[in-house]
Formats: structure tokens, C-alpha cells, sequence
């Protein structure tokens, strides 16, 4: 399809098959970010496949080849737990007829089908945008670059978003969030109306308390979940580092000298293993290549489990830099490990959105032999950070009594 036919006839195609409706069925529709499942909306899927058994699930996606090559084994999956499943090409004809029988529409990005957002008609169709979960990392108006910006500027003010940037923006009936603290930091962060959020949570946060609970199993290939059952260890550490926004690339154990040969003794010593698992945009970059050996050090990427919230209940502990996959941990109150790496340099390119001391909670790694010690601290139990995962667990995952899709259902679907 041409861009002008994705900007016109597809659009059009739409609101003329919407306004000869006179209201949405039970369907939902889900974009893809990327074309592939990710946390949010692999949960999601999840979710409605146990509460809203009946209903119809179409995810859209960009590009039928990478959603191919990422996700579609994970379809089978969903389907023996009740989903009914259609994937649809953005802008297609099967796509344009299972939005006009959505009742919600769910997405991630502000640009995410933001010209068929414009062309709704339709009161009650609802227009729902999910964005990462909770994010630590600075973004938006927080970024340092934008900061420096904003402290040379002589207005006080943030400037206004050009006409696209607004356009892009409209036709979203909410954007969840987790908690009041969240909500200041995306208003502060992203410039909307506080009103704009609200607190139905995210799937992923119900998907973790399920997986916790033990009331759902992981949704991971059956080879997967072979090899973490049957790996022989007794603790299991994940490493997730996050990605650096191309500005520099991730480095695994980021210390001057240090010893991965050393790093296998230490593990088989104490019946203990390392999964390696890279952000997707250094999935295929070679990263770990040189300390994967299969047996002691594993690698664990998006073929292995197409979301990590799916195995986190396999893991005693977690390693990470700058990763917000922290905060998916915190439900299973298992020590937290923060490697720096290039600390300076993240900060420069990207920033944190909240205080590295009081919201990260976990003891920040610096050197091989320290990393060596914490490690030995967290295998004998004496990891001595609870107090403080309590803190930023309360502050960032308040209790809740409703899932997301029973809270979205209350506000926008009780008198339908």
C-alpha cells in the first residue's frame, strides 16, 4: 500500500464501514508494537482469553514477516487457553473490518494507528494506550538533553507540540498507569493533562501476581521450559541489561579484568547458573557471544521466551544496569543487582527518572570482586536490600483489587 492510500483510502474505508454500524461487537483489537508480542500485550491476550472467553482478539501488526519470525509459535499457545486469535496486517481489509467491530482498541505508541483514531465516529469504541509499563529511565521532557535545554531556555514553560505531534496524539480515550507516582512523572515527562491517566493498572502487573500465585502457567516454548526445569541448578540468576539507545553498546560484566573463566568456577561451585538475556534491539548483535557456554552461563532471548515477565518466577535473582525489568521483579522480593555500566555516559544520553540510590534497591556493582562478594551475599541469603524492594514496591505496585481489564470495563463498558 502507497502512502497515500495509508493516509486516505484505508482511513476512509473505516469510517465508512463504522458509521453504517451502529455500534462495536465483542472484539478488541491490539497493536503490536514492533509486530511482536511483548509483555503488555502478551498479558493482555492472556487476560482476555481467561475473563472474556466469548470475545473476538485481533492483533494488528506492521509486518506479517517479522510477527512470522518472532511470535507466531506463541499463537498455538494462547489458543488451548481459550483466545480466539486472528492476526490482521495494518491497513488491510481484514484489519479495517475487525477494528469497526472493536469495542476497544488497545496500542503503545502515540502515533499507533493515530489516523483511524481521527476518523472515529463511534462513542463506543474506546481507545485505550498502554505504554511499557512502569518506566524508570528518563524519557520525554525528563531526558538530560531536554532538561538542558529547558535550563537554557529564558521561559519557564514547555513549548507547545507542533500540529502533527497534537494530531498524533488525539482520539485517546486514556492511557493507564499503575500508580498516583506514575502519573506525575508521565504528565511531567510526556506534557498531557493529568486526566489523560488512569489508574487501571497494567496486564503485566496482574500477569506477574498470576504467576506468582501459581493460578497461571508460563506461556514459554516447551523446550524452554524444559531446560529451566531440568538445568541441574540450585539458584538461578537472570542477567537483563537494558539498552543504550545506540549511543554507546551494552557491555556484559562491565569491570576492568574481569574473569569469566573464574565466573563458571564460582557458579558450579555452588550449583548455581546464569541466564543472559539482551534487550531485543541486541538480540542478534553478538553481545554474549563469548560467554554463553550452554551449561553455566545460558542465553535466554526472545526464541527462548517471547516475553521475560513468562520466566521471571524461574529465577532467584536478577542482575541488570538500567534495566525497568527491576520493577518486574519486585513482586517476587528476590535480590536486585545493578552493574554500572558506563554510568556517566547513560546518564548523559539518557537520565534516570527517579533517585538511583533510594529507587533502585539493590547494591550497585562496580568491580569484579565486588560483584563476586554480593553474589556469595545473595546464594547465602544474607542480601540485606528488603527493606528497601518493600519501599519502591509499595511506591511503584500499590496493592490493587481489580485486574486492568475489570477496571477498564467499569469505567467504560458497565452501561453498554
Amino acid at each position: 500500500m502507497g502512502f497515500r492510500e495509508y493516509l486516505t483510502t484505508a482511513p476512509l474505508r473505516f469510517l465508512s464501514a463504522d458509521l453504517r454500524r451502529e455500534r462495536p461487537g465483542t472484539a478488541v483489537t491490539i497493536y503490536l508494537r514492533g509486530s511482536s508480542f511483548g509483555p503488555d500485550t502478551l498479558s493482555l491476550v492472556a487476560q482476555i482469553s481467561r475473563s472474556l472467553s466469548d470475545w473476538d482478539i485481533y492483533l494488528v501488526v506492521r509486518s506479517p514477516k517479522i510477527f512470522e519470525k518472532t511470535s507466531r509459535r506463541i499463537v498455538p499457545c494462547l489458543e488451548e487457553r481459550g483466545a480466539s486469535v486472528t492476526v490482521v496486517e495494518e491497513h488491510s481489509r481484514a484489519f479495517v473490518r475487525g477494528l469497526v467491530d472493536s469495542s476497544f482498541v488497545f496500542f503503545t505508541t502515540r502515533y499507533d494507528l493515530w489516523n483511524y483514531r481521527l476518523c472515529n465516529r463511534t462513542p463506543s469504541r474506546t481507545f485505550i494506550r498502554i505504554h511499557h509499563g512502569i518506566i524508570t529511565k528518563a524519557y520525554g521532557n525528563l531526558r538530560t538533553k531536554q532538561l538542558e535545554r529547558q535550563r537554557r531556555s529564558r521561559s519557564n514553560e514547555l513549548s507547545y507540540p507542533s500540529r502533527l505531534m497534537s494530531l498524533s496524539a488525539v482520539g485517546v480515550d486514556a492511557q493507564s498507569i499503575e500508580s498516583e507516582v506514575e502519573r506525575h512523572f508521565r504528565v511531567t515527562a510526556e506534557g498531557k493533562k493529568p486526566s489523560l491517566f488512569r489508574t487501571f493498572g497494567y496486564p503485566r502487573y496482574d500477569r506477574i501476581r498470576a504467576l506468582r500465585s501459581g493460578t497461571a502457567t508460563p506461556i514459554v516454548p516447551e523446550r524452554s521450559r524444559e531446560e529451566l526445569e531440568n538445568d541441574g541448578a540450585s539458584y538461578r540468576f537472570l542477567y537483563a541489561p537494558t539498552h543504550k539507545d545506540g549511543a554507546y553498546e551494552t557491555t556484559l560484566f562491565p569491570f576492568d579484568g574481569f574473569d569469566v573463566d573464574r565466573f563458571r568456577d564460582f557458579l558450579a561451585e555452588r550449583d548455581a547458573v546464569l541466564y543472559v538475556r539482551m534487550h531485543p534491539l541486541e538480540d542478534d548483535d553478538g553481545i554474549y557471544d563469548e560467554y554463553i557456554d550452554g551449561e553455566l552461563i545460558r542465553y535466554a532471548g526472545t526464541t527462548f521466551a517471547q516475553s521475560p515477565i513468562e520466566i521471571l518466577p524461574y529465577f532467584d535473582a536478577l542482575v541488570t544496569d538500567y534495566s525497568s525489568i527491576y520493577v518486574d521483579f519486585l513482586p517476587f522480593d528476590g535480590p536486585i543487582v545493578f552493574l554500572t555500566d558506563d554510568h556517566e555516559a547513560f546518564l548523559e544520553t539518557r537520565g534516570l527518572a527517579f533517585d538511583y540510590d533510594r529507587y533502585f534497591p539493590g547494591e550497585k556493582i562496580d568491580d569484579s570482586e565486588a560483584f563476586f562478594v554480593h553474589l556469595e551475599r545473595c546464594l547465602a541469603g544474607e542480601e540485606r536490600y528488603e527493606d528497601r524492594r518493600a519501599f519502591v514496591r509499595d511506591t511503584f505496585l500499590p496493592e490493587r483489587d481489580d485486574t486492568f481489564l475489570e477496571a477498564v470495563f467499569d469505567e467504560f463498558h458497565s452501561d453498554r
